[in-house]
């Protein structure tokens, strides 16, 4: 009986004392829990607000002073670029229109010195005639022509040559009859070469008659001026058509020559 309390004594504290542990085990899994929520909890960002101190607000401001004086020397750039840009293209048109002078300037020199130059070098009486002051009956030379020559004194040919001359008195120390004023209708195409070339010199003659014989006779005898005038027109290599143009005159009693002309002082130009 005795036995049997005791045991009975032993069985119940064992009990007491396990229900005892126990509890504490469930105070602890609560507070494991709770930990558990509190990590959680703890893992959400925090806001910070943040104010910049006084030596980042003065870097900030001298850094975006920087990039505004970065940003004006690119403008600056941008139009010193853009004024050489435009100062290249007004050099390179100049550049271009010099050339072209020059260019043209060449070519211009080149045809001067390459065209052909027709000139009349002389004109005469076919024989002399007589001095009609010494001899006032004296008969006049039969047929009786006037026979120019002229001769290219340019490097290359000349096509398609004519001559056109003319005959005019004038009163004694009247000026030349300027030429295109007597190669109109009064004046004649002579029968001339086709092509002159530069060591050429043909001659085209006139042939007088007529009235003409009464003007030269008062040539010779001292009473008037004689003139013999006209144009020689031609093409040279280069496509153009030429011109030149002559007046010689017959003066004998100054000149003391019955036969040949003189270079007259107005009349004479080439083109």
């Amino acid at each position: 009986m005795l036995k049997m309390t005791i045991a009975s004594i032993v069985y119940a504290l064992a009990l007491s004392s396990t229900m005892v542990t126990a509890a504490p085990d469930g105070h602890a899994e609560s507070a494991s829990a709770r930990g558990h929520e509190r990590e959680g909890a703890a893992t959400v960002p925090p806001i910070i607000i943040r104010q910049q101190t006084g030596e980042e607000e003065a870097q900030r401001r001298e850094e975006l002073a920087d990039k505004r004086a970065s940003d004006h020397e690119l403008v600056v750039l941008t139009a010193i670029l853009a004024i050489a840009t435009i100062a290249l293209g007004v050099a390179t048109i100049h550049l271009a229109r010099s050339t072209k002078q020059l260019v043209q300037g060449a070519d211009a020199n080149a045809e001067r010195q390459l065209r052909a130059y027709i000139t009349v070098k002389s004109a005469a009486f076919n024989e002399a005639i007589p001095d009609l002051r010494l001899h006032p009956k004296a008969a006049l030379p039969d047929p009786l022509k006037i026979v120019i020559q002229y001769a290219n004194s340019g490097q290359t040919p000349a096509t398609d040559v004519g001559v056109w001359a003319a005959i005019r008195p004038q009163p004694n120390g009247d000026p030349a009859p300027v030429p295109r004023g007597i190669v109109g209708d009064l004046s004649k195409r002579l029968p001339s070469a086709g092509a002159v070339g530069s060591s050429d010199a043909p001659a085209a003659t006139l042939l007088l008659g007529g009235q003409d014989l009464d003007w030269i006779r008062d040539a010779a005898a001292g009473n008037a001026d004689f003139y013999v005038a006209g144009t020689i027109v031609y093409r040279d290599i280069f496509g153009k058509t030429r011109a030149s143009n002559f007046c010689n005159l017959f003066r004998p009693h100054a000149t003391n020559d019955f036969q040949l002309f003189v270079l007259a002082e107005h009349g004479n130009e080439v083109t």
